[in-house]
């Protein structure tokens, strides 16, 4: 500001919404309320702002009190030439997938009762997670006290975990909160029908019953009932997979979106905001 240069921040998160200050608790969350009085009072600092999805721009809108004008949408973007078209892997198993750190704000307590659930029922039905976090212990812990070793593995950390969605028959992604998630689209480019929690960010990539299933944020009952919906109505779930891909390749190619990002900060030279 000083220097009288133009700054332009982004949002990438959704660092203020209940989900995540609700886990805060004792210092915890007076270190989070600070952080957000810091990030309020400096937000004037930016003249303006480029955020990864609408709503991730309208909640930092709201709690930081920014203009909604001053805030740009341009959405993340992939490599499309990347992403061959995902063909239903020839098993008598059914595979579910799911990426991510291994934390409880990516919905796996849902995820693990609701596997729980759909085995009783569809006992050919397997999981596997890869990623690593904090709450792998409690993971492993839950897996071996119902018996669900021999359906559900935890790989850990993989270089190019998203290529393993090819081995796969369904993406699973119950996140509590999120930003605008690049698993996510990876998944829609791959073509593998998808299951996604209904927060705010999975909505703008997705549709229920349209590019994919979306079920009840924290409902592991919701959840294990479209895992089945999935498992017996897979012909009509391959359809949504391919909406969805064509769908991400139209919207999210990184070539296109380096465009937008080229564009916008052209307007935000020539003060056209």
């Amino acid at each position: 500001m000083l220097s009288r240069k133009k700054l332009i921040g982004t949002f990438v998160d959704d660092p203020y919404n209940v989900e995540r200050k609700n886990t805060f608790r004792g210092l915890g969350r007076i270190k989070y309320g600070i952080t957000w009085l810091v990030d309020r009072l400096t937000s004037f600092i930016c003249y303006a702002w480029i955020s990864n999805s609408s709503s991730i721009g309208k909640s930092n809108s709201e709690h930081l009190g920014i203009s909604e004008r001053r805030i740009k949408v341009i959405y993340r973007g992939r490599d499309t030439s990347q992403f061959p078209v995902w063909k239903p892997p020839q098993s008598e198993a059914f595979h579910f997938i799911a990426i991510g750190r291994l934390y409880e704000k990516k919905g796996y307590p849902e995820l693990l009762e609701a596997f729980t659930i759909l085995k009783k029922k569809r006992p050919e039905a397997r999981l596997n997670i890869y990623g690593e976090g904090a709450y792998r212990q409690q993971m492993e812990t839950y897996i071996r006290e119902h018996g669900l070793s021999a359906h559900i593995t935890l790989h850990g950390n993989v270089a190019g975990a998203w290529k393993h969605i090819y081995q796969a028959h369904c993406f699973v992604f119950p996140s509590r909160f999120e930003g605008f998630s690049g698993a996510l689209v990876e998944a829609m480019m791959t073509g593998v029908p998808i299951i996604s929690s209904d927060i705010p960010m999975n909505l703008e990539a997705v549709e229920h019953n349209n590019t994919a299933l979306v079920h009840r944020l924290r409902d592991a009952v919701d959840l294990a009932d479209k895992m089945e919906y999935m498992m017996d109505h897979f012909d009509r779930m391959q359809k949504m997979g391919e909406r969805a891909r064509n769908l991400a390749f139209e919207k999210y190619d990184i070539k296109s979106i380096a465009r937008q990002y080229e564009r916008q900060l052209g307007d935000f030279i020539e003060g056209k905001i």
